[in-house]
């Protein structure tokens, strides 16, 4: 069964990356929402239940770039990769799997939304 996103304010978004939560279809998910005044998508990090859907997290000024998203095993925390200020963004030099050097790692509480830590870099281990 493919899981749908959940309409958030009415919208239906486009769902991309997602990250189950325990055993049901409770999950974060990276989904992009088009706005028809601006015409631009914005990228969000929702949580959704199956019925209902809220913003965990988006780039604050709409310059940064949603990469990547995980959650804690215990379920708390879901995490962020933010390439910061795409458009000055340089890469790594990398020939393979090449990223940015201005990528953030936001921590956000689930339960609160709240951002607990930003901290530099990516592909955090959960060891």
């Amino acid at each position: 069964v493919r899981l749908q996103p959940v309409p958030l304010d009415g919208t239906v978004p486009f769902g991309g990356d997602l990250e189950l939560i325990g055993r049901g279809t409770a999950r974060v998910q990276k989904v992009a929402v088009y706005d028809d005044a601006t015409a631009q998508y914005s990228i969000l990090v929702v949580l959704e239940d199956g019925k209902s859907s809220r913003v965990l997290f988006q780039s604050p000024d709409g310059k940064d770039s949603i990469e990547g998203i995980s959650v804690s095993p215990n379920g708390q925390y879901a995490v962020v990769e933010e390439t910061l200020d795409t458009v000055n963004s340089v890469s790594d030099g990398y020939l393979r799997n090449a990223r940015s050097r201005n990528i953030a790692t936001v921590v956000v509480d689930m339960s609160t939304g709240r951002v607990v830590r930003t901290l530099d870099g990516f592909a955090v281990s959960w060891q």
